[in-house]
This record gives C-alpha cells, structure tokens and sequence, in this order.
C-alpha cells in the first residue's frame, strides 16, 4: 500500500508539472508568434528573444517551429489565431483593455463577458476606453548587467521613435513608438551586445493614471481569475 500511495504522488506530482509546462510552453508559443508575426522575421532581434526564451524553457525544437511558422503565416496545417482587444470597467470605474489571441472568436468573447461580470466589471463597447491610451513599445533591460548605465541610457537618447527613458532600481524602461521597438532593439544589441532584456513587447500606456490590465487569453483554455 505504501508503494501504491508513492507512486499515486509521483503520477499527480507529474501531472502537475506537465499542465504547469504546457501553460507555460503555450504562452512562450504566442510570444513566438507575435513577434515573428510583428517584425516579419524570424531573425529580427525581438524573435531572437522569444525564441531564446522559449529555448531555455526547453520547449521542444518542432513546436519552436510551429510557432514561428504561425507568425509567418505559412504551413498547410497553421493553426489561425485571432487577436481583438475588448474594452471594460473594472471594479472602482479602472479603465481596462484585454488584448486576445484565440482560435475561436466567439467562445473567447463569451469567456471574457463572463469574467468581467463575474468580478463585477462593466463590458464596454469598441472605443469606450480606448482613447485613454497609447499603443507604444517597451523594452526593460537588467541594469546591473551594465558596466555603465547612465552611458547606456545617453547612448539611444537620440534614436529615431525613442518617447522616454527611466532608470528604475535595477531596471531600464524604454517606451517608443510602436513601430520603432525592433529597430531601437537592434540599435541596442548593435552597441551593447551583452545586454540582457527582461521585456520586449507591445503594450497600451495609460495617458493619464489609469491602471492598465493586460489579460491574454490562451487559445484553448480560459484561466480562472
């Protein structure tokens, strides 16, 4: 009996690490695929970073692939993906965007209204809150890996499409314009190729202090919140 229970938690133990990986494999394939997707290229330094990432994860080589070819676009058996942002009220009138990425509109739609009633939000219709923010990049750098930080920071002070810099306890923050993120990151890599990056993405910034909620909903699966 006692062997039995032992191998009954090794089973669930196991269980649980193989759910917590493919949540976690699945949202390093929708980075993947975003990034491709947003740069045009596998190559570019923005996918370089989802895939690197999606590497040390030791996220297997084929789904890698898939990943990349579902940015692309190509391959007879891509999965199609659809990305909307709804628009709601949160508890206390905070001003929400939910950026989606999902292979069934419809069912996404239902699970987002659901969760927004549930907590007890407000659904808006398109353009509700919206224009209380702006689509920019983002890029936050580990600022202990720097020899230099204020040099570095002084370094991309001129760079096209560059909006604002913060240095922030061990941090970097670079906001700019949306369709200049992979081109300041290159300019990065280019003058301090030992940089290392915390975050690359896409994000909707507040203009004033609202708080922004960011939510994405996996394909497959709506998570609990």
């Amino acid at each position: 009996m006692a062997g039995h229970s032992k191998w009954a938690n090794i089973k669930h133990t196991k269980s649980l690490m193989d759910k917590k990986r493919g949540k976690l494999f699945s949202k390093l394939s929708r980075d993947i695929s975003v990034a491709v997707k947003l740069s045009g290229s596998e190559n570019s330094a923005l996918a370089k970073l989802a895939i690197e990432k999606a590497k040390a994860a030791n996220m297997p080589k084929d789904k890698i692939m898939v990943a990349i070819d579902r940015g692309l676009g190509r391959g007879k058996d891509t999965e199609v993906l659809y990305e909307n942002t709804y628009e709601a009220y949160a508890p206390g009138n905070v001003a929400c965007l939910i950026d989606t990425q999902t292979d069934n509109p419809n069912r996404t739609l239902t699970e987002i209204k659901t969760i927004v009633n549930k907590s007890g939000g407000k659904f808006l219709s398109s353009g509700s809150v919206s224009w209380m923010f702006d689509e920019v990049g983002r890029i936050i750098v580990d600022a202990s890996k720097l020899k230099d930080t204020e040099a570095f920071t002084l370094s991309i002070m001129e760079a096209e499409g560059l909006l604002d810099v913060s240095i922030q306890n061990d941090q970097v923050e670079i906001i700019t314009e949306k369709e200049k993120l992979n081109s300041i990151q290159e300019l990065i890599l280019n003058n301090y190729p030992e940089t290392e990056f915390k975050e690359v993405e896409i994000i909707k910034k507040p203009k004033k202090e609202n708080v922004l909620i960011r939510t994405e909903i996996c394909p497959n699966s709506c998570p609990n919140y």
